[in-house]
Parts: C-alpha cells; structure tokens; sequence
C-alpha cells in the first residue's frame, strides 16, 4: 500500500513526524518515505532516524531526495533505509564499482 503525506519542518516537526509514520503503519503501508526526492530539504538524516525508531521492521524506510552519491546510499543506509530513490544512479553505481570493484 502506498500512503503519501507531507510535512514541512518546525519545532515540533519529529512529533508529528512519529504520529504519521504510525498512522501509515497502521494503515498497512509496507513502506515510509521521506519525500518525493522533488522538494526542497529531502532525505534529512534525523527524520529517517525517527521513522526507523518509530515503525516495526516489517515497514521498510524510503530515502528521497539528497541522496546523490555512494556516500549518501552507505549513509542512509546506517540509517535503516532500504530502497532508496535518486537521479543520480548512474553515478552512484560508477562510484561504487571504482570504489569496491563490483556491483
């Protein structure tokens, strides 16, 4: 199931984070995702600390938006983020096969 939301960042903006993460997870949404990957501020490394803090494993976490590099996918990926949405996957893959020699 896919539930979208959005959310612009204040004070108070981790509380209200927590709050719609369980409302999608009870809803039956298998995944939480940060942003479109279209807005500004994207994939913030607090919030996807707080949504993997605040759903069960069986909900996986979706980085979009700021991840535009190998060390941003092994960042986020330290997070909890399992699938993760970037314009940049050409690059990131280059990187990763100069980096690791694979794929």
């Amino acid at each position: 199931m896919k539930a979208l939301g959005s959310l612009q960042r204040t004070e108070d903006t981790s509380k209200i984070l927590q709050e719609m993460i369980h409302s999608v997870e009870q809803a039956g949404a298998d995944f939480v995702k940060t942003s479109t990957g279209f807005a500004p501020g994207g994939s913030e490394p607090e919030d996807l600390k707080v949504m993997r803090d605040n759903v069960s494993d069986s909900v996986e976490i979706k980085a979009a938006g700021s991840v535009r590099d190998l060390d941003d996918v092994i960042m986020v990926r330290s997070l909890g983020v399992t699938r993760v949405g970037a314009t940049q996957t050409e690059k990131i893959m280059n990187e990763c096969i100069k980096r690791f020699d694979k794929i």
